[in-house]
């Protein structure tokens, strides 16, 4: 077993409800660090390093705000692992780029493999279909403030290819982006969540790890106001966007004691939202439908991908490459 596993996402495919699990599991045949799903913001994280590591500079900070505390987080890493045994470090960040201006996969993973060499990590990812994270990612958007429609999201996407998150739904950019990043890493698991399905991912941490972990429970489960209703309200307040965009500040900056004013406004906003929101059974949704254009440009990588896929050499886990187009 290596001494670190590292959950790297994909974002939108059970990481709350995944991260949730190694939480309650945690103490037990590893040590869990990154996100703890909790009700109280101040549980969120277990050191603030590991925040800041995690939500700012594996994902923004210039390379001299890095370099500045490279030192400590090596330090941090070594410790954890001598004391504490074997580590599952988790950030479904790791392998997206949401918006603009977010580092690539392949700068995230060099900026581990300063960090991590030495423990030659294993990696674990779970992929979604493509179409359905492109959803799931829409519906995140509008909770955010965004006012576009579901069609309008999707040209963006193809606009934005070399800038945004749709390489991220490609699964052999993403395994080929990592060993570019981080030549050292170990193993690479891949779970294919064929319809959705999460059932057996509990085993397959118990079994590596020689300890029952699990169940699984169903976090983040919707309990938002209706999509249009969140539409019409972003619409009416443009305000709802600061100049932080779309960012999660709330997490973006945890680390920080005493918090920047900015760092719960947006939070607060979009909770307000979704009060004001009126839902309403009878009320038309959005389509989420996937454009011809949509399809037609994912269709057209998919070739190639599937090269680079098997030329990084993972191990699946569960499902196939073939259904994420589904």
């Amino acid at each position: 077993m290596k001494p670190i596993l590292i959950h790297a996402g994909m974002a939108k495919s059970f990481s709350t409800s995944l991260q949730g699990m190694l939480t309650a599991s945690n103490n037990k045949a590893f040590t869990y660090l990154g996100y703890e799903p909790s009700a109280k913001p101040e549980d969120w994280y277990s050191h603030p390093l590991l925040s800041r590591l995690l939500n700012l500079d594996l994902r923004f900070s210039n390379n001299s705000a890095f370099r500045q505390y490279e030192s400590a987080y090596r330090n941090f890493f070594v410790e954890q692992q001598k004391t504490r045994g074997p580590i599952i470090l988790s950030s479904e960040n790791l392998t997206v780029s949401l918006v603009p201006g977010e580092l690539d996969i392949e700068d995230k993973f060099s900026r581990l493999g300063r960090l991590l060499d030495e423990f030659k990590p294993d990696i674990f990812l779970i992929f979604r279909p493509q179409v359905r994270v492109i959803r799931s990612f829409y519906k995140e958007f509008v909770k955010q403030g965004y006012t576009e429609s579901f069609d309008y999201f999707q040209s963006e996407a193809v606009a934005l290819f070399d800038c945004g998150f749709l390489p991220s739904l490609l699964p052999g950019y993403v395994l080929s982006s990592i060993r570019r990043g981080f030549p050292g890493v170990g193993k690479i698991y891949v779970w294919f969540a064929d319809n959705d399905s999460t059932l057996g991912l509990a085993d397959f941490f118990t079994q590596l790890y020689g300890q029952q972990v699990g169940p699984l429970p169903k976090l983040n489960a919707s309990r938002e106001a209706s999509l249009q209703a969140l539409l019409d309200t972003n619409g009416s307040e443009p305000a709802f966007i600061d100049s932080t965009g779309i960012l999660e500040t709330h997490r973006l900056l945890w680390h920080q004691n005493p918090s920047p004013a900015i760092s719960w406004g947006k939070l607060r906003a979009r909770r307000r939202a979704r009060e004001t929101a009126v839902h309403s059974k009878n009320q038309s949704q959005p389509s989420l439908e996937p454009t011809a254009e949509l399809l037609a440009f994912l269709e057209s990588k998919i070739k190639l991908d599937y090269k680079e896929f098997m030329a990084s050499d993972p191990i699946v886990l569960s499902g196939s490459y073939e259904s994420m187009g589904r």
